[in-house]
């Protein structure tokens, strides 16, 4: 085509033009394409992924007769975005078949794309760490897509230096840098440029996420818009972790200020070096900073995040026994496996054939893994500011899987996301049949003692705070802002500050279920402990409706990053099966549902007295029509609601809705859909404290079992400041439990034997 979008010849064969694909270059797809074919190597039919940091448009024109309607397709204003009048175009045919060695330094990352992310710039003389511009790839339609990869192990980072050093080296001295000055030690880091490559990427063989699979993308880093784009027709299957049908991991970026000048000197020599190592992100750097004691994290002060969205975004109908993930691997969802720090909203996963999510920790029908990010360094202030364009959260929002959906982990299997910390699902939507179970997978605690966790849900397997304080306590190393904020956060409660805005930042926050629509038929399964309806196991999660009461109090709503939703839905679940246990903690709702600790805040500035309570309203629980559901638990507490619960508010003992009128009286306008209802149930059977709707009730406890501690991570090392008085109790106001036509039953299956000094208790309401 020429400039005004004439069909010409072709100016000898296509396929030698000296025309070539650059990451970092704008694109525009203005038809529909066919991969199987390769002009060049006609015998070759597998698609190579490609990274891109740039701006890809998929802009098919309506009359594509006529060729002034090429442009029409194009906001000629923004630049970065299509009209009502482009036609999606179709890339179809999509064969990806990775196999031996890994090659990171040509892409991260497998599927359509490798790795879509930002380029990074150095300012200020390299004293900030910032993404460059937004990437952008819109409108595109993937059908016909098969993926795998059967790779499991990297390129020896040791064969790649030198590949890339000769790289290197050109482009270096097209810069001005002379031979000696390249090979020679580089000041203020006691490198040579070789020595700066092979930690860069020693630490990318080191990283999982090279080998995230998904039938889009493998994965998404940092200041990325990936909209209106389909994969249809699918199959992805990895022998590595992360894998999702659309992308298998997806992280943001924390955005950093040096207050060391050890990069003054090397702008253009690191800025050469991320360029020439595809997929090596923002996070990559300051890792390899961090881990070569190059810099301190008190050197290191975060001063934004950017978080990745994926908006309007479908996979549609994957094929006939299409499994993701495996049994030995972690992070698997139908849509992404391992979410971090991301915005996915409006998004769908729709199969007419049912298929199978596996994974040994963290698999569900949408989403792995639904997690906040982990930013490193330290802040030198409050960090009140902070707050106001930094949300590590992730989000899914009105997004929906529609199919016959069967989950299988080890541990934290849910219908929509393995498991969720710090996160956020409002509108969300399930229908069809769910089969979710959790088989068991057994760890050593750090008391040397074993332990099986298996934990499911019908919506997550768990639901609690961020990353570092509970799920990935493994990662938490000394240089995340958890471990820094000591001293901030006890000046913010000595000074009488609100705090709440620094513990969101650095996770101390719970996840949140806001307007959930579970619609089908629903089965839950733990081989041990922890199986619930909608959650497993919740510390300080909040299962409410999505209105402002509610989403006002976390952060994406309350700094203005997100919107009110359109529509402000309750909670409802209607076709549960049955929830069992083979250990304790099962019911309707959740096995187990307690305070989130926070220990040394024994103000009001976080929950009541040091506690994060969890909520339950605006929520009704319906069994199958044919016979109702039915709570199983091996061991103890088993109810139609919840197993166990420590702590928090339950129906119109919310207090989401407390206000003060203009003359400064406290009003509580509880809305009358704020109230809870179990319809259908037909039995709940424990050995011990089955319940009706709930197993047991009590307060939670700073450092008690009952609640998630975070004393052990040194959030607060303040002498008298903490408490250890019993906290929030369990209050409950409009709570309905209907069983079915021939009568509930609630069975307490253990037998005293001589020397019992525990009673054997059921109750139709608790036990």
């Amino acid at each position: 085509m020429d400039d005004s979008g004439n069909e010409v010849a072709a100016k000898g064969h296509a396929t030698t033009t000296g025309v070539t694909y650059s990451s970092t270059a704008n694109y525009i797809i203005f038809r529909d394409i066919d991969v199987s074919k390769n002009a060049a190597d006609t015998s070759n039919t597998n698609w190579t992924p490609i990274t891109f940091s740039a701006i890809m448009l998929g802009a098919k024109s309506a009359t594509p007769g006529d060729a002034s309607t090429l442009w029409n397709g194009i906001d000629q204003n923004a630049g970065d975005a299509v009209t009502a009048q482009a036609v999606r175009p179709t890339i179809s045919n999509v064969t990806v078949h990775q196999t031996g060695e890994l090659d990171y330094s040509k892409g991260s990352g497998v599927g359509f794309f490798a790795t879509i992310s930002n380029q990074i710039t150095l300012l200020e003389r390299g004293t900030q760490l910032k993404s460059l511009s937004e990437t952008v790839v819109s409108n595109i339609r993937l059908n016909h897509v098969n993926v795998s990869n059967e790779s499991t192990k990297p390129k020896d980072s040791k064969t790649l230096v030198s590949i890339v050093f000769d790289v290197l080296k050109g482009v270096l001295s097209g810069l001005g840098w002379v031979l000696d000055k390249i090979t020679s030690v580089i000041p203020g880091l006691n490198l040579d440029l070789e020595g700066v490559l092979s930690g860069l990427l020693t630490l990318k063989e080191q990283d999982p996420s090279i080998f995230a699979t998904g039938g889009f993308a493998g994965r998404i880093d940092g200041k990325v818009t990936v909209s209106n784009c389909e994969v249809a027709d699918v199959a992805v299957s990895n022998v590595k972790g992360m894998t999702g049908g659309f992308v298998g991991y997806t992280t943001g970026q924390t955005e950093y200020e040096l207050l060391s000048n050890v990069l003054g000197g090397l702008v253009e020599v690191l800025s050469s070096i991320l360029n020439a190592i595809p997929g090596l992100g923002l996070g990559d750097l300051v890792h390899w900073l961090l881990n070569g004691n190059l810099i301190t994290a008190g050197d290191l002060i975060p001063i934004g995040y950017v978080n990745p969205t994926l908006s309007n975004n479908a996979v549609t109908n994957f094929r006939e026994n299409t499994v993701i993930g495996s049994d030995t691997q972690d992070y698997a969802g139908g849509f992404v496996g391992n979410q971090i720090g991301t915005i996915i909203e409006n998004s769908t996963v729709t199969s007419a054939n049912a298929y199978t999510v596996k994974a040994r920790y963290y698999a569900g029908g949408f989403s792995g893994v639904v997690r906040n990010g982990t930013m490193e360094g330290a802040l030198n202030n409050l960090g009140v500011d902070l707050i106001n364009f930094a949300q590590p959260q992730s989000l899914i929002e009105n997004s929906t899987v529609s199919a016959d959906v069967t989950v299988a982990a080890g541990s934290y299997a849910g219908g929509f996301a393995g498991a969720m910390a710090n996160s956020f699902a409002v509108n969300d939507t399930l229908t069809g049949m769910y089969d979710v179970s959790a088989s068991g997978v057994t760890v050593t605690s750090s008391d040397n003692k074993e332990e099986v966790k298996a934990l499911a849900g019908g919506f997550t397997g768990a639901a609690t705070l961020g990353w570092v304080t509970d799920l990935g306590k493994q990662d938490a190393g000394s240089t995340n802002l958890l471990k820094g904020v000591n001293k901030i956060l006890v000046e913010a409660l000595t000074n009488g500050q609100d705090s709440t805005a620094l513990l969101s930042l650095v996770g101390v926050d719970p996840s949140a279920i806001l307007g959930v629509s579970m619609t089908g038929t629903f089965t839950v399964h733990s081989d041990n402990d922890y199986a619930g309806g909608i959650v497993g196991r919740g510390d300080g999660a909040i299962i409410a409706a999505s209105d402002s009461q509610h989403l006002d109090d976390f952060a994406f709503w309350k700094h203005g990053k997100r919107t009110m939703p359109a529509t402000v839905r309750n909670n409802e679940v209607s076709g549960l099966k049955s929830v069992t246990v083979k250990g304790s903690y099962a019911g309707g709702i959740a096995g187990q549902l307690g305070t989130a600790s926070i220990g040394g805040v024994i103000n009001d500035t976080v929950g009541l007295g040091g506690f994060l309570p969890f909520e339950v309203s605006a929520l009704t629980v319906t069994g199958v029509t044919d016979g109702g559901y039915t709570v199983t638990a091996t061991g103890d507490y088993a109810s139609g609601g919840i197993g166990k619960a420590t702590g928090g508010y339950i129906g119109k003992a919310t207090t989401a809705y407390k206000a003060k009128d203009a003359d400064g009286n406290e009003t509580n306008n509880v809305p009358s859909t704020a109230g809870v209802t179990l319809d259908n149930v037909a039995a709940v059977t424990a050995n011990n404290y089955a319940g009706g709707f709930m197993g047991t009730s009590g307060p939670g406890d700073l450092v008690g079992s009952d609640g998630l501690d975070l004393l052990g991570l040194g959030l607060l090392e303040i002498k008298g400041l903490l408490s250890v008085a019993q906290g929030v109790m369990v209050q409950a106001k409009a709570i309905n439990v209907n069983g079915v036509k021939q009568g509930m039953t609630v069975t307490a299956s253990g037998k005293y034997q001589a020397g019992d000094v525990v009673p054997y208790v059921a109750g139709g309401f608790v036990a």
